[in-house]
C-alpha cells in the first residue's frame, strides 16, 4: 500500500511540474529592472578625476569612492573618520557634489552598538523618488562612509500618463 501511495504521489508531483513551463508562461504585468553593466576601472578613474571628488578627497585624504556609471554621480565613499557634526557633514557633502537639501526628507535614525546611520530620501513635488537615498554612517570618532543615490530632477515629470 505504501508503494502504491508513494508511486501515486511521485506521479502527481511529476505531472504538476511538467505542466508549468517557465519558458512559455508570460505575465503581462511583470516588470524587470534594467540590466546593469559591470563597473569598469577606466570609467571609475575618469569619474574620480571630477573636480567635486578631487576637492573632497583633498580635504579628506585616504577616502575611496565608487561612482554610479549610469548617471555619472558618486554612489558610495568611505575612509578614515571625519570628525564633523552631522549637520556640518551633510551640508559639506551636499554643497560639494551639488545636491539640493530642499528635496531631502529625513528618515528615522538607526542606532546600533557600533554606529549611527542617518538616512534621507529624495522627494520631488511631494513624490518620493524611488531608489533614492543620502545616508552616512557615524562611529564614535566621526563619519566613516556615506552613500548618495540622488538623481537630477531637471527633466522629471510627475504628471500621470493617460
Amino acid at each position: 500500500m505504501k508503494n502504491i501511495l508513494s508511486l501515486f504521489l511521485f506521479l502527481a508531483v511529476g505531472v504538476s511540474l511538467a505542466q508549468s513551463n517557465l519558458e512559455m508562461s508570460h505575465d503581462p504585468f511583470e516588470v524587470r529592472l534594467p540590466k546593469v553593466n559591470p563597473v569598469t576601472h577606466q570609467h571609475q578613474q575618469a569619474l574620480r578625476n571630477q573636480e567635486s571628488w578631487k576637492s573632497f578627497s583633498a580635504q579628506h585624504p585616504g577616502w575611496s569612492a565608487q561612482f554610479n556609471e549610469q548617471n555619472q554621480t558618486l554612489h558610495k565613499a568611505w575612509g578614515k573618520a571625519i570628525p564633523l557634526s552631522d549637520e556640518a557633514f551633510k551640508n559639506e557633502v551636499l554643497s560639494q557634489f551639488g545636491w539640493s537639501q530642499a528635496q531631502l526628507i529625513e528618515q528615522p535614525v538607526i542606532r546600533t552598538d557600533k554606529k549611527i546611520i542617518h538616512r534621507f530620501v529624495q522627494e520631488y513635488n511631494g513624490v518620493e523618488i524611488l531608489f533614492s537615498q543620502f545616508k552616512w554612517e557615524r562611529v564614535e570618532q566621526g563619519v566613516v562612509s556615506f552613500t548618495t543615490d540622488l538623481f537630477s530632477t531637471k527633466d522629471l515629470n510627475t504628471q500621470p500618463i493617460s
